[in-house]
């Protein structure tokens, strides 16, 4: 299978990194990582979109993405919340000494 394909609206790229301090273009790492999917039936009335918790340069970000044509769509991105970060560590990190 090939590498995933990502892609984004350069303009929300540069907008939400001044906002929120996550680049889109980092956001391909969080797939080579364990991550928490959940389908977004609050937003996902056009196209199918997917909420995430995944871990990207050392910290723990949310992000969403959609599928288009087998590519990955990132659409928005940030830190997680305190909450978040710890349901990601609590799900992946205390696992490894169970």
């Amino acid at each position: 299978m090939a590498e995933d394909e990502f892609e984004w609206d350069e303009p929300k790229r540069r907008a939400n990194l001044a906002k929120h301090g996550v680049d889109f273009d980092d956001i391909p790492e969080a797939f080579r990582h364990p991550r928490i999917e959940d389908y977004d039936h609050r937003h996902s009335g056009t196209e199918d979109r997917w909420k995430v918790l995944g871990y990207v340069k050392g910290r723990v970000v949310f992000f969403v993405y959609s599928e288009r044509r087998g590519t990955k769509r990132i659409i928005t991105a940030r830190p997680a919340t305190r909450q978040e970060t710890m349901l990601y560590f609590r799900r992946f990190w205390f696992d490894v000494w169970s």
